[in-house]
């Protein structure tokens, strides 16, 4: 996946921790072979390789992460689109290169960047792609490998874990004697200091262009691309969200970027136990940021912590 994983566990003897935490590596190796955009053999890249409408059988891991990522697209008014993989290329072209996508080519990519272009039958764990679609799975497969990591944990007796694969967490059980795991935040806002969580049996995950933007004539892009429009964008906001699994984690932070702080509220509380807290910078900071937080998250917050 490119990024640094880390898995902090608690086991009874080291030779149970060693077993443990090398399946569950193996676990998130298997998941990137499934769903990586970045190896051209990985099941998700061979499916969009095919040059025939055909449905074709895919694996459960595959299977379940398109059919979140299609839930996901309705439940977010379409924040969240995992067609969205050619739009994401010209982008990444337009960063390189400092010039807008072409207007004909980009409306193009527009229409067949919607998850209506894919179809899945449960019955026959089949995927069926429309011509020309491209899928990524780049916003919710973090969180769930994290997740899937902390199930083979779990099937070693170790429920006392967490699992951080570069900002997107899944939390287990609380180490011995303490009532949760802290967790550190950086919000990527130099005014708002590093947060600390107090956190067990949760997921939490956080998404923003604090390091991954770029500039095309005075203009800062995200390399976030809003579904609905095609567009990157340019909001400047920043997202944390804390929720039952690393997936949904995953996924809504990525969403709440895209509805900023004008919209957030109203699509994340449709979400049984998810909390978020989302801030819009204000460019050259002229104006005062804008900032909504969504259930119990200032709740978890330990202030008093350096």
């Amino acid at each position: 996946m490119g990024v640094r994983m880390e898995i902090v566990l608690y086991a009874p003897d080291e030779e149970t921790g060693r077993i443990a935490a090398r399946d569950a590596f193996d676990r998130i190796a298997e998941i990137e072979q499934v769903a990586s955009t970045y190896r051209g053999n990985s099941e998700l890249s061979r499916l969009v390789k095919r040059r025939n409408a055909d449905a074709v059988v895919v694996s459960q891991d595959l299977f379940n992460l398109l059919e979140m990522s299609k839930q996901l697209h309705e439940s977010t008014d379409g924040a969240f689109d995992c067609s969205v993989y050619k739009l994401v290329q010209a982008w990444r072209r337009a960063a390189e290169v400092k010039t807008l996508p072409e207007p004909l080519v980009f409306e193009t990519l527009r229409r067949i960047s919607r998850s209506d272009q894919f179809e899945l039958d449960a019955e026959t764990r089949s995927v069926k792609l429309k011509e020309g679609v491209a899928i990524t799975l780049d916003g919710i497969a973090k969180g769930y490998a994290g997740d899937a990591a902390l199930e083979v944990l779990k099937a070693h007796g170790i429920s006392r874990a967490l699992i951080d694969l570069s900002g997107d967490v899944v939390i287990g059980d609380p180490p011995p004697g303490e009532e949760a795991w802290s967790v550190s935040l950086d919000f990527g806002d130099p005014d708002v200091p590093t947060m600390r969580l107090a956190l067990a049996n949760c997921a939490v995950a956080t998404s923003g262009d604090t390091e991954q933007f770029f500039e095309i004539d005075g203009v800062r892009y995200s390399h976030i691309i809003d579904p609905r429009t095609g567009m990157a964008c340019t909001n400047r906001t920043a997202a944390c969200v804390i929720a039952p699994t690393g997936a949904l984690a995953d996924a809504l932070a990525t969403a709440a970027c895209v509805l900023g702080t004008a919209h957030a509220e109203q699509v994340l509380t449709q979400f049984d136990s998810v909390s978020a807290r989302v801030r819009t910078l204000a460019p050259d900071h002229a104006d005062e940021p804008e900032e909504v937080v969504v259930g119990e998250f200032m709740g978890a917050v330990d202030s008093d912590q350096p």
